[in-house]
């Protein structure tokens, strides 16, 4: 977290995990103002474990590096697992953006602009490459997506 996070939060509330990170911001606060529990946020330079051993590491950076570990675990969970019902818009948060009933928590600008162009690439894809609809629907477009970027 970065020094002055929940004044950051207060007015940007669509970064990544923003909805969790405006709960974890009022809970705090509510932790601090009924319970006198005292709390300070600083920044944690990411991506330390590649020139040390976590062992040699400050325990908040050691912390850090575990939770983006769990966090890349997360990602391979079966879908099963991964939450597909509805998100409400959280106290916290203000607003929510929706995009056929799933909430936007992230990339809202990328997101957004995806979504609106989905249909034209759609069509391009149909018409240089003569896609089915059937094979279409059978692509894995994430990792076409990842592949693409890695390899350009």
């Amino acid at each position: 977290m970065k020094k002055g996070w929940h004044m950051l939060r207060l007015r940007h509330t669509k970064g990544p995990d923003s909805d969790m990170q405006a709960i974890l911001r009022d809970t705090l606060d509510s932790l601090k103002n009924h319970n006198g529990i005292h709390y300070t946020t600083d920044w944690v330079r990411s991506h330390q474990d590649k020139q040390s051993d976590i062992r040699s590491l400050p325990k908040e950076v050691a912390l850090n590096i575990r939770m983006d570990e769990a966090t890349k675990t997360a990602y391979d969970l079966p879908q099963t697992w991964l939450t597909q019902e509805f998100v409400p818009v959280y106290k916290q948060e203000g607003c929510a953006v929706y995009i056929n009933g799933l909430k936007i928590t992230s990339s809202l600008h990328s997101t957004l602009s995806d979504h609106w162009h989905t249909d034209d690439a759609r069509q391009y894809l149909i018409d240089r490459h003569g896609i089915t609809d059937v094979l279409f629907r059978n692509i894995h477009w994430q990792s076409l997506s990842f592949s693409l970027k890695k390899f350009s």
